[in-house]
């Protein structure tokens, strides 16, 4: 086969065998950009954007990873001190009530921003040691204010 192709290449005009080799010579070099070069430059220039998400995720474990190491550092606190601090703080979520059973608390809570029910709950893991069990929440159906309201239970962090 490859003596065939050469005597029918060796039978055409030299200016047709000059324009078939570089019609080659393009078809290989379009092959290796598309198989090589294109996709090694697609993730170089990706690269950048995947190393400040993975900095970002990096630094978010970090971060976590010292609070776990705070909340492990605190001492434990008794049962009295963890019911004061929620008497006094349930009021940040609007008008709510709060029922206790054993090392369970439930939480009945209407009206509460978004904002107050987040920094509530750090609050509640931090100074009263309490972890969220169970949570059913729902968003209130006024629009342009948006409040919540809904039931979380809680247990000693130590239980």
């Amino acid at each position: 086969m490859t003596e065939a192709f050469k005597i029918w290449f060796e039978q055409r005009a030299p200016r047709e065998q000059r324009l078939l080799f570089a019609l080659f010579v393009l078809a290989v070099a379009a092959l290796v950009w598309w198989l090589a070069i294109a996709p090694a430059l697609q993730t170089y220039k990706g690269t950048n954007a995947a190393h400040a998400k993975l900095d970002a995720e990096i630094s978010q474990m970090q971060a976590m990873a010292d609070e776990a190491k705070q909340l492990k550092a605190m001492s434990p606190i008794n049962r009295a001190q963890s019911q004061a601090w929620l008497e006094g703080a349930i009021k940040k979520l609007g008008k709510a009530s709060m029922s206790t059973q054993g090392s369970r608390v439930q939480i009945n809570f209407v009206g509460a921003t978004p904002e107050a029910l987040a920094l509530w709950l750090a609050e509640a893991r931090s100074h009263a040691q309490l972890l969220p069990v169970q949570a059913n929440w729902k968003r209130s159906a006024n629009v342009a204010d948006p409040l919540w309201e809904g039931s979380l239970v809680m247990t000693d962090a130590g239980t």
